[in-house]
């Protein structure tokens, strides 16, 4: 079977143990972001579930890389000074590895002599149960629109569009944050962190880079999980469809 070109990444539910457990206090100066060593619960049960229903949909297997370090250990979603134990080899190898497998399957999915884009989601389970007062279910994340721009450079209309994926998510009555597209523009504090920063379209020209942080109480539902799962892989192939 051969690849689209589509990668989901999932860095805060690995369950395996290292030796050294991160600690705030031992980070360097310049670590000032949201501190946590809990597991985003189920979230690479709902990226390895998108993906699945991405392949029977498209008849194309998508990438996947998905961390197997217990967050305490390491946070894959972090540069890599803030994200593990300075003295833990093993750490600093988990992380290493994790994002070298990015790294080789973005080059697979673009190469050099070849047109197109191509996507990457970075899967989450949200902290919060409420977001400027009201309940969600998906939160998305584009860093202001620069890890997407190598989308809105080919149609700045685009990401708006009744094909863009937060009215798409929205057609499948899955209540989106930021519900206008235009507000994904506007600085926030959940609008994307470290991968889709680092791989996103201002270090890769041609790749999108979205983050999807979904809320707990879908995430520990089975028939909610699988539900959700089921309808983001439509409106996720849907959305990337016209151009890969």
């Amino acid at each position: 079977m051969t690849n689209i070109k589509l990668l989901f990444t999932c860095p805060h539910n690995g369950c395996n143990p290292l030796d050294k457990i991160r600690e705030k206090a031992h980070l360097p100066a310049g670590c000032d972001e949201i501190f946590t060593k809990m597991n985003d619960v189920f979230a690479s049960t709902l990226t390895s579930s998108i993906a699945n229903n991405i392949e029977n949909i498209s008849e194309k297997k998508p990438y996947t890389e998905i961390a197997i370090i217990d967050r305490k250990y390491v946070d894959h979603n972090r540069e890599k000074k803030c994200a593990f134990e300075k003295s833990s080899l093993r750490a600093k190898r988990a992380y290493l590895d994790y994002h070298n497998g990015i790294m080789l399957k973005i080059e697979e999915m673009l190469p050099a002599n070849e047109n197109g884009l191509a996507f990457l989601f970075d899967i989450h389970g949200a902290r919060q149960e409420l977001i400027t007062g009201q309940p969600f279910d998906v939160l998305i994340g584009t860093d202001e629109d620069h890890s997407i721009h190598a989308l809105t450079e080919i149609d700045p209309n685009v990401w708006g569009s009744p094909n863009g994926l937060i009215r798409l998510l929205q057609g499948k009555d899955i209540v989106v944050y930021p519900p206008d597209p235009s507000q994904t523009k506007d600085p926030h504090s959940l609008d994307g962190g470290y991968t889709i920063k680092k791989y996103g379209s201002k270090g890769k020209k041609r790749l999108v880079a979205i983050q999807m942080e979904v809320s707990r109480s879908i995430r520990e539902d089975r028939s909610s999980r699988e539900k959700l799962a089921a309808d983001m892989a439509d409106c996720i192939f849907q959305f990337i469809k016209p151009f890969i």
